[in-house]
Order: structure tokens, then C-alpha cells, then sequence
């Protein structure tokens, strides 16, 4: 009798045990109710969708890529919308809001005499018209640097072909591209445009990002690992991310977290996890190239996030 009481006690603490083990190791993907959810959730399912560009290649498609982002906006700026770019492209947006060229740009403004012969081939491959068989001659390539600054300030028509170009005036017509892509930049800064970086989650400073002001898109290789991290509401990481909130691309979890106020919207994976219950936010990225940008013509309620 008294074994059989013992047996009994001894199995019910074992089951308990694990129960309570289960509990805990999965406590994080469970739904909550919380006293109090962020404002911006709404009782319900919410589909957001966000525009994700693809990335330029080349010379031609960089210089296409910015005219008609630009472009787009400056003709739509009222238009609530998040764009998600390459982070060499969102890169080359703060450069041109100090003042400088952008990378690709910067073969332009290198002294003609200084180019590397990797760099005469691309210029040539651009500008034949300025090449006619004299490939020596650094007058051939100030003049093709110099057509360039003024076809992007819509000045083309005061290229002259017989001028002998210097380098001093290629630089004034440097420094006023300069000056035209830090006034494009600001634009874009002042519309209702929200343009984030994709960022790789392998990235040496992908900590220092989720920590700071500005919203991200993290994807690729560690993904997996951050999304586990986000999920455990414990981990260093999810104890200092401050972003507005965050896109996580991986190929485990769905749905979304809050951690420390930022909204971390997991993409991709199979698993569903909604952190309160009743809350279901669902996020959509849309792979477009920049030529289907302007067709874009719906405006964004992930704005209430940044609200909120």
C-alpha cells in the first residue's frame, strides 16, 4: 500500500514536472493576452504589404534606377507607401543627403588621367561617340565625365564638342550634381515615402541597426538564428532592439512579436506565432522592379505602426 502510494506520488511529480518543462520551453509562442496591447494593433487579422525593389545592376540600370525612383515620388508625395531597397541603394540615399556622388557616380569625378584601365573600357562602353580609335588622349574621357554631369542635370544641350574641357570645369559640373542629389534626397525625406534598407542578417553591424531609430528589412544567411532570438523574449537581442519595427525574413515563423515597443514582423517560415491573442497582424513584402513602381497606387496602413 505504502509502495503503491509512493509509485503514485513519485509518477504524478514526474508528469508535473514535465508539464511544467513544456510550459516554459514554449511559453514564448503562445499567444497572450496582455492588460495592455500597443495601440496601433487592431481586434483582428491586419494585412500589410510593403514594396520590396530589386536591385540594380550595371551602370545604365543604376542611373534608370534613382531617375525613376525619384521620379515616382516627386509625382506622387502625398502617397503613404513603404519601400524596402538594396542596402547599396539606401546607402547611396544618405551620401547623396551629404552631398556626394553616388558610387557608381564616382568614376565620373576621378581625375582622367588617374583611370584605370578597367575604368576606360566602362567609359568607352558608355560614351563610344567620344572614342574614335584615340584611346590615349584624356580630352576623350574629360569630355565623356563631363557629357555625363550634364545629361543628369538635363543640361546636355550645352555640351560642346569642340570645346577643350578641363578639369576644373568637370569639377564645377561635379559639384552641381552634387547639389542636385542632396536636393532629390531631401525631397524624398520630406514626402510621405518611407524608404528602408535590406539588410543582410549576417551583417557585421546588423546589432548596432536593430538598435537604433530607423525601421529595417534583415534577410539571408543568420536569419533563422535572430528570428529563435526574437522569440525568446529574454535574449539579448530582443532586450535591445529599438527599431519602429522590423521585417524578418527567415523560413521558420509567420506573424509577428513586440519587443521593448518595436513591432518585429516575422516573413516567410511555416510557423504561425501572433504574440497576443485576438491581435493577428500579417505582413506582405512585394518583390517589384523599379519600372512597376509608379503603378503602385494604394496607400499604406503600416503607417500606423510608425504612429502608434
Amino acid at each position: 500500500m505504502k509502495k503503491s502510494f509512493f509509485k503514485t506520488i513519485s509518477l504524478t511529480a514526474v508528469l508535473l514536472f514535465a508539464i511544467l518543462f513544456m510550459g516554459c520551453s514554449n511559453f514564448q509562442l503562445r499567444p497572450t493576452t496582455a492588460k495592455s496591447v500597443p495601440r496601433y494593433l487592431t481586434l483582428g487579422t491586419e494585412n500589410y504589404s510593403v514594396v520590396q525593389l530589386s536591385a540594380p545592376f550595371g551602370f545604365n540600370e543604376n542611373n534608370s534606377f534613382y531617375t525613376i525612383l525619384y521620379n515616382t515620388v516627386l509625382k506622387n508625395p502625398s502617397t503613404q507607401q513603404v519601400v524596402i531597397v538594396p542596402d547599396s541603394v539606401y546607402s547611396n540615399l544618405l551620401r547623396a543627403k551629404k552631398e556626394e556622388l553616388y558610387t557608381f557616380q564616382e568614376v565620373y569625378s576621378k581625375p582622367a588621367s588617374e583611370l584605370s584601365l578597367e575604368e576606360q573600357n566602362e567609359m568607352r562602353a558608355e560614351f563610344p561617340q567620344f572614342f574614335t580609335g584615340n584611346y590615349i588622349d584624356t580630352q576623350c574621357y574629360i569630355k565623356a565625365q563631363i557629357y555625363y554631369f550634364l545629361s543628369q542635370l538635363n543640361h546636355s544641350n550645352q555640351f560642346d564638342a569642340n570645346h577643350y574641357y578641363t578639369e576644373l570645369e568637370k569639377e564645377r559640373a561635379c559639384v552641381a550634381l552634387e547639389k542636385l542629389n542632396r536636393i532629390k534626397a531631401n525631397e524624398l525625406i520630406s514626402s510621405n515615402w518611407l524608404v528602408i534598407p535590406e539588410v543582410e542578417a549576417s551583417s557585421k553591424n546588423i546589432l548596432t541597426q536593430l538598435t537604433g531609430d530607423s525601421p529595417i528589412m534583415v534577410m539571408g544567411s543568420g536569419s533563422d538564428t535572430l528570428a529563435h532570438q526574437f522569440l525568446n523574449s529574454k535574449s539579448d537581442v530582443s532586450k535591445n532592439v529599438s527599431c519602429k519595427f522590423v521585417i524578418l525574413q527567415n523560413s521558420i515563423y509567420s506573424g509577428y512579436v513586440v519587443r521593448n515597443h518595436s513591432m518585429i514582423y516575422l516573413v516567410g517560415g511555416s510557423k504561425v506565432h501572433f504574440q497576443y491573442s485576438g491581435y493577428n497582424s500579417v505582413i506582405t513584402p512585394v518583390i517589384l522592379s523599379i519600372e512597376k513602381l509608379g503603378k503602385v497606387n494604394t496607400n499604406n496602413n503600416l503607417f500606423e505602426i510608425l504612429e502608434g
